[in-house]
């Protein structure tokens, strides 16, 4: 199976009842069946790899020697600040500070 030209698993076909071989009908049913089945599979990677991110970012937030400040690309808030003073990070993303206006000057 691939899924934007990347290969991403097999799909495998054993038997047909009756014994009867696979015909080009049964291949136009199956091949959207294995598109799906890639596309399903490349999401669920994409998502697992981005939470291995996120994990791997938290950790080395929280275990940097010196003060880190991770902001979201989108919306310019902070997004992860490391631990000081007994705060966690999570405290910080709860309480997202908005970015502040810049002086002309």
């Amino acid at each position: 199976m691939r899924h934007q030209g990347a290969h991403v698993g097999h799909f495998r076909l054993v038997a047909k009842e009756n014994s009867r071989a696979f015909t080009d009908a049964d291949e136009e049913i199956l091949v959207p069946f294995g598109a799906q089945a890639a596309s399903a599979i490349a999401t669920t990677r994409a998502c697992r790899d981005a939470r291995r991110a996120r994990t791997d970012l938290k950790v080395l937030v929280e275990t940097s020697l010196v003060g880190v400040v991770v902001f979201e690309v989108t919306t310019g808030r902070v997004a992860m600040l490391s631990a000081r003073q007994g705060a966690s990070w999570r405290h910080f993303t709860r309480r997202a500070a908005r970015p502040r206006a810049r002086s002309r000057y």
